[in-house]
């Protein structure tokens, strides 16, 4: 890959890997990025299909650390299907 000026390589937060770095602000690496989406969609799946699922069965299905899904239920990033999550005995 060519080097231009709004290139740079920075380090992955994530796995500390280089890679090369384009424009807006760095969050990962394409692995890692492919890795979150995946994890996203997996936890989108098993909300839409379990009504009244916790967040703590969510955690114990994906192996997705339970801090990760309630930054994506805040985030917006997973739909909550409205009453289909609850964390502690609360409908999120």
């Amino acid at each position: 890959m060519e080097k231009t000026s709004d290139t740079r390589q920075i380090r992955c937060p994530k796995c500390k890997e280089f890679y090369e770095f384009f424009i807006g602000p760095p969050r990962a690496c394409p692995d890692c990025m492919a890795k979150r989406e995946a994890q996203i969609e997996h936890v989108r799946k098993l909300i839409r299909g379990n009504r009244g699922i916790t967040v703590m069965e969510l955690q114990r299905q994906t192996g997705v650390p339970t801090s990760f899904i309630m930054k994506m239920l805040e985030d917006g990033e997973v739909e909550k299907f409205s009453e289909n999550v609850s964390f502690n005995g609360k409908i999120l």
